[in-house]
């Protein structure tokens, strides 16, 4: 008797469930569900700044020594500006400055940029973060750069946009 009734509940359940089933997709819901409204177009201010964009924009900048630093037995270390584009598809440009280390007496060397870690801007001055590293590389025969980010040591201020920054910063 048990057994009879197990069985009957249970195809009970399944008829209910196959009616429940069908009633629910007779019902009288929206067959379209895509809405018709017009996506809207948003703006993409950093598109300029794709690879495949700049690949063929980047003009080249103007690199000059502005003054020497210090000099050592092995190398020499200089002040240099670098005059650039931040922003290919405008006439803007910008100066950044950082230190350049090179040895005496190579005509010619290995380039390694150093590119150091956060620092407080009120605090910085260029080489900051990159003067040991610098000058060990500079002794055994490596030109070495270190360049500074915009709005850092001398360099101009940086984009008020924080992203901007991000993409005109080297």
């Amino acid at each position: 008797m048990k057994r009879a009734a197990v069985v009957l509940i249970f195809l009970g359940a399944v008829f209910l469930s196959f009616f429940i089933g069908f009633w629910v997709k007779n019902l009288n819901l929206p067959k379209n569900t895509i809405s018709n409204k017009k996506s809207e177009v948003f703006a993409k201010p950093y598109e300029v700044y794709y690879l495949d964009r700049i690949a063929d924009k980047v003009s080249a900048g103007n690199f000059r020594v502005k003054e020497i630093l210090s000099e050592k037995d092995k190398y020499s270390s200089s002040l240099f500006e670098f005059k650039f584009k931040p922003n290919p598809e405008k006439a803007e440009t910008k100066i950044t400055t950082g230190v350049i280390n090179t040895p005496i007496g190579i005509k010619s060397a290995p380039i390694i940029f150093l590119i150091r870690g956060y620092v407080d801007q009120e605090l910085y001055t260029s080489g900051m973060g990159t003067k040991r590293v610098a000058e060990y590389f500079a002794e055994n025969g490596f030109i070495t750069v270190a360049p500074d980010f915009l709005g850092y040591g001398g360099s101009d201020s940086e984009s008020e946009n924080i992203f901007e920054t991000r993409f005109q910063t080297y």
